[in-house]
């Protein structure tokens, strides 16, 4: 069994910085005071090319990149990488609402938009010209974990780049998808498998039954509170509400007959106690006559 600290730590081994103990004991530390921290933002924040007022209200993730005024702007934004991450999520997301978020401490105000525009970057740049963020959150000294992944209470469930790690990009995918999650006090993980599924085509009329399993990978019994489907035509459900530390549980889940032919997607989302975020299972296929 993996603690998160544990988890987002494996995302870093094989790099240079691992090279002592002493320095992977600081990493450790590190991780765990950021894990669940409350992330502050100005009042007002505008993006730097629209002028448009970014609301974080309507956000259930956010994706938050601090990048300071030190050395060359456009090598440290990586908005090429950064584009091609955040489109990775399209497909994953589901009906969560993904917001990603880079503040940059720019040197030049005309740089910083050349490099947006240059680079055809459509998501929020925030020009943090007082530094601001930085000032309210004190962020790590080490690019590297200024990349937060934060739930809708703008707490710190993930941290890392994730266009620089392979490791940390199936971290952020993994938590946005719904298929781990991880409770407040970030000690305790829920992984499910698998999380996206396809049936396949269903003839008009027929049910499609399959099932998941879900995975208690912390120290503690995990309790499901609450099992809520998209739409009455889904069933879910569990023999069992507890989950013992490294025991499996599995969740059968039912499609009922549909006489709308075409194509659907159904959600599924698995609440549990002392969890911010539910397991979210996403079903999919095609109705046929």
């Amino acid at each position: 069994m993996k603690t998160t600290v544990q988890i987002i730590l494996s995302c870093f081994i094989g790099l240079a910085l691992w090279s002592c103990s002493s320095k992977t004991d600081a990493y450790a530390k590190l991780v765990s005071e950021w894990q669940g921290r409350e992330i502050v933002f100005p009042d007002i924040m505008t993006d730097v090319l629209t002028g448009d007022t970014i609301d974080l209200s309507d956000a259930d993730f956010t994706i938050l990149t601090y990048v300071d005024s030190m050395g060359c702007t456009g090598c440290r934004l990586k908005l090429p990488l950064w584009t091609k991450f955040i489109e990775s999520l399209d497909s994953i997301a589901g009906d969560y609402e993904v917001l990603p978020i880079i503040a940059v401490n720019a040197k030049d105000d005309r740089e910083l938009s050349y490099l947006i525009r240059r680079d055809a970057y459509c998501y929020p740049v925030i020009d943090d010209k007082a530094d601001s963020l930085n000032l309210l959150n004190h962020f790590p000294e080490l690019p590297i974990f200024r990349s937060l992944l934060l739930n809708r209470n703008r707490q710190v469930i993930a941290i890392g780049n994730p266009t620089t790690n392979n490791a940390v990009a199936d971290l952020y995918r993994s938590l946005i998808s719904g298929s781990k999650t991880f409770s407040a006090s970030g000690h305790q993980a829920v992984t499910a498998t698998p999380s996206r599924i396809s049936l396949g085509e269903i003839p008009v009329g027929n049910d499609r039954s399959t099932e998941v399993s879900l995975e208690n990978q912390g120290r503690d019994t995990v309790y499901i509170r609450d099992i809520i489907t998209s739409c009455p035509c889904t069933e879910a459900s569990v023999t069992d509400t507890a989950i013992p530390p490294g025991a499996s549980v599995p969740v059968n889940v039912r499609l009922r007959e549909d006489s709308v032919t075409g194509e659907f997607q159904r959600f599924v989302h698995i609440f549990y106690r002392d969890f911010d975020n539910p397991t979210v299972l996403g079903l999919s296929g095609t109705i046929i006559q």
